[in-house]
């Protein structure tokens, strides 16, 4: 349970991070964050 709270914080800390950054970035950590998920869930 705490693992998936780290997560959706990380997640959201990822998208606002994104949305100042430059698309590619923003890009590249939502890959990393779709692969982090599937790796979580797998």
């Amino acid at each position: 349970m705490k693992k998936a709270e780290n997560l959706f914080k990380m997640r959201t800390a990822m998208r606002t991070r994104g949305a100042r950054n430059t698309k590619s970035v923003s890009v590249i950590g939502f890959t990393a964050m779709q692969a982090a998920v599937l790796f979580v869930y797998k």
